[in-house]
């Protein structure tokens, strides 16, 4: 039987709540699916760099190679040599070593390369006394990304923006998150009131201040919306801004997950991204971005480049200029009734069909069994 090889250098997490955490999991289960349907054995090679040494281990010997058509692989967040938990390098040249032995026997090997923020001082700088160690963890990653250059075939990232800044010259493909399964909801009459959901992290780079100033924009205008912010508990005591505004009749604040957000996401219109445009945000693509389309709500986000792209593109919703009277208006405009059908239309005919787990590894296996031939 062919085989195709998931590869992970780390261990993944049974019950993922981040975004990072997330994509393993859900590629991993859509390539079983992609298995099942054309009959392929999807080996996975994952955990601990003492569990890899093994498995690799293991499939060298079962002498499967011949019959390998693929390797997906997905960096960590951190270089490979020190994805351990206690960030020890114990089998420093396993993970090389086997992409090697693939290349030896003609497999292909696609690499998700999942950011590039170790490349940004402002985003990028250990704690404590470990700062002095930033420059050279720096060029850890930095070396990391020159051994993919020796055996990668096809480099996915998550928008092809983030190429300005990886500078591969090979070929690059686009794998942004994708959606599990469509929650089709019954919305709430958009013309009594519009309401508005954030879910996500709540610090300045997110835009928080710029979506508060927006809402009390629309108050002054007499305008009936209302946003549901939910946020982890934590960093929302910390914050002081949204502690002075969590009284307004116009806002709610809660801190939930699962179902709890399920019967939010029920009486919402609107999904918001306002996060700041710069640099490092052009090529981000938000997963939130892709759960608001799971639920089939139009999109209201700030004009960064990545994520403007995917939402005119598929005609998800509309693109606002970084501003609170932007933001402002930009939700006026797609709660008109023409406007919101439209929109949502888009989102429930083709949003699943583009942007499924399933059709990202259909992607993966399209691009490497070319490879292959």
């Amino acid at each position: 039987m062919d085989n195709i090889i998931v590869y992970f250098p780390f261990k993944l997490s049974a019950n993922p709540k981040s975004g990072s955490g997330i994509r393993p999991k859900k590629m991993v289960e859509a390539f079983q699916a992609l298995g099942q349907d054309k009959n392929l054995e999807i080996i996975i090679v994952a955990g601990n760099s003492s569990k890899r040494k093994e498995q690799i281990k293991e499939f060298i010997h079962s002498g499967k190679v011949q019959k390998t058509l693929f390797c997906y692989m997905e960096n960590s967040t951190m270089p490979y040599w020190l994805t351990d938990e206690d960030h020890i390098p114990r089998h420093p040249f396993i993970d090389y070593y086997f992409l090697k032995y693939l290349k030896r026997n003609h497999v292909p090997i696609g690499l998700f390369y999942r950011d590039i923020y170790w490349k940004f001082k402002e985003l990028y700088s250990l704690e404590g006394v470990k700062k002095v160690l930033t420059p050279l963890i720096r060029k850890i990653y930095q070396f990391e990304l020159s051994r993919f250059y020796n055996v990668v075939d096809v480099l996915y990232l998550p928008s092809l923006e983030m190429n300005k800044y990886v500078g591969w010259d090979g070929e690059v493909q686009v794998l942004p998150p994708g959606i599990d399964r469509m929650k089709v909801l019954s919305n709430p009459n958009i013309n009594d009131r519009v309401n508005l959901i954030y879910i996500g992290g709540i610090s300045e780079r997110y835009g928080i201040k710029t979506l508060i100033d927006a809402m009390e924009i629309l108050q002054k205008k007499k305008k009936q919306v209302h946003l549901y912010l939910i946020c982890r508990k934590a960093e929302y005591e910390q914050n002081k801004l949204l502690k002075e505004k969590a009284d307004n009749d116009w806002i709610t604040i809660e801190h939930l997950s699962g179902e709890e957000l399920l019967q939010v996401c029920k009486k919402a219109h609107i999904g918001m991204i306002p996060i700041q445009k710069n640099s490092y945000h052009d090529f981000a693509v938000p997963v939130k971005l892709f759960e608001y389309l799971s639920f089939g709500l139009p999109l209201v986000v700030t004009d960064c480049s990545a994520q403007t792209r995917i939402v005119r593109e598929g005609g998800y919703g509309l693109v606002a200029k970084d501003s609170a009277d932007e933001l402002a208006q930009s939700i006026l405009n797609i709660a008109q009734e023409n406007n919101y059908i439209e929109y949502k239309n888009n989102i429930l005919q083709n949003a699943f069909k583009n942007h499924s787990w399933y059709a990202r590894v259909a992607k993966v296996y399209a691009d490497l069994s070319k490879e292959k031939k």
